[in-house]
């Protein structure tokens, strides 16, 4: 790690802490969104996946026009709009007593996070060089979960489900997060094309023309929907506290066991990513993560704590998947953009994140309302053998230097 590190210019450095202590908020919160609406404020399951459903949903309005600002304005001040917007979404949360208060703040969140991720891609991608920016990406992902998996045990020592203020604490320590990275952000210039390369007006009629990024698209769609759009925003948390009766405070360690793995392993998946097809590292993604459910789903009826230690072990699997996912993923779309469409290009990439976590929590929030979740866990299995399907179709389609093999 410290050798990557070293290699990472300072500003990049800079921009990873930042990301880190934000990280830091998101993981009091992150796990309990689900458990909050429906064990404190009252909401049906059913109700509160629709909410974070609803929160992808929205923020599908803001993608369009995020990725043509960013190439028009530059990563910067579109980091700089998300972050104050989400710093307010976020406490607002602790406020929130019915679904149209939900509905509303989830919006507001939404507009904040769908810009947040994409202009952060494009800034580290234009800080270093293009063969070091799967590196980057994964040293990133792996602050980002170093940051949760804190957060995510301190959030056991804090929440209390006979405590609603407890979650209030929760929320403003969130906020805070956020504007810390904003005091970070401040110090970094804003990142444009350089002076004299050739610029273009552009549009998204060119990302329509790009078979690659168009395979690329539907490849990780599926499989994103079925892992972290169910898996990790929908599943784990209702899976354990209401089917199998496991404690909220559990939730809290067995996400820290997640993150944790990926600070440990994130650098060693580098090496062993490095070099090999990036198409089908997709394909290994997909066999993990659903390796990942066969385990969940295998626990829930035992008794005592079992159903909370096979998701442990779930969870790790899980994590084995993504710090395949964490290099490959956000690298292949910024090789395949040419630099006057790398906000589109980002853009375009995070719209499957938003899709996934619309379209995952609101499909299992309706199996898991109708006591149906291992009907729900078979029917995500199938989806990963799909997706693994389209990711060998998408080899085909990229040069071997976009499939990371030069």
């Amino acid at each position: 790690m410290l050798d990557v590190l070293k290699e990472t210019p300072t500003l990049t450095r800079r921009l990873l802490f930042g990301n880190f202590l934000s990280s830091l908020g998101s993981g009091l919160t992150l796990p309990l969104l689900i458990v909050y609406l429906h064990q404190i404020r009252g909401f049906t399951l059913l109700t509160a996946a629709l909410v974070v459903a609803w929160m992808s949903i929205s923020g599908l309005v803001a993608t369009g026009p995020v990725g043509a600002a960013i190439d028009r304005v530059g990563p910067k001040p579109v980091m700089v709009v998300c972050l104050i917007v989400q710093m307010f979404a976020t406490l607002s949360w602790a406020f929130v007593h019915n679904s149209t208060q939900a509905y509303l703040v989830a919006s507001f969140s939404a507009l904040g996070q769908s810009g947040l991720w994409p202009a952060q891609n494009t800034m580290v991608s234009r800080m270093v060089p293009a063969e070091q920016r799967q590196n980057i990406f994964g040293v990133s992902f792996m602050f980002l979960n170093l940051g949760l998996g804190i957060g995510g045990l301190a959030s056991a020592l804090i929440v209390d489900l006979n405590d609603p203020s407890s979650f209030l604490r929760l929320y403003a320590i969130d906020a805070c997060s956020y504007l810390l990275y904003l005091v970070v952000l401040l110090s970094i210039p804003n990142f444009v094309p350089e002076p004299g390369q050739k610029h273009e007006p552009g549009s998204y009629r060119d990302l329509l023309a790009d078979r690659k990024l168009i395979y690329y698209f539907f490849a990780t769609l599926l499989m994103l929907i079925c892992g972290y759009g169910s898996l990790m925003d929908a599943g784990i948390a209702p899976l354990l506290t209401v089917f199998a009766h496991q404690s909220a405070k559990a939730l809290g360690p067995i996400w820290a066991i997640n993150t944790f793995l990926i600070v440990i392993g994130q650098i060693y998946f580098l090496k062993l990513v490095n070099g090999r097809s990036r198409s089908r590292m997709l394909q290994v993604v997909c066999l993990l993560w659903a390796l990942s459910w066969l385990m969940l789903a295998s626990g829930l009826k035992l008794p005592g704590l079992w159903p909370a230690g096979m998701a442990a072990v779930a969870m790790g699997i899980f994590a084995c998947g993504e710090m395949v996912w964490s290099p490959v993923g956000p690298a292949l779309p910024n090789d395949l953009a040419p630099e006057h469409l790398r906000g589109r290009y980002n853009a375009v990439s995070s719209l499957n994140w938003t899709l996934a976590g619309s379209i995952g929590p609101a499909f299992g929030g309706f199996m898991l309302d109708r006591r149906l979740p291992f009907q729900w866990i078979a029917i995500l299995l199938f989806g990963f053998v799909i997706s693994a399907f389209l990711a060998s179709r998408l080899r085909k389609q990229l040069t071997p230097s976009q499939d990371g093999l030069e």
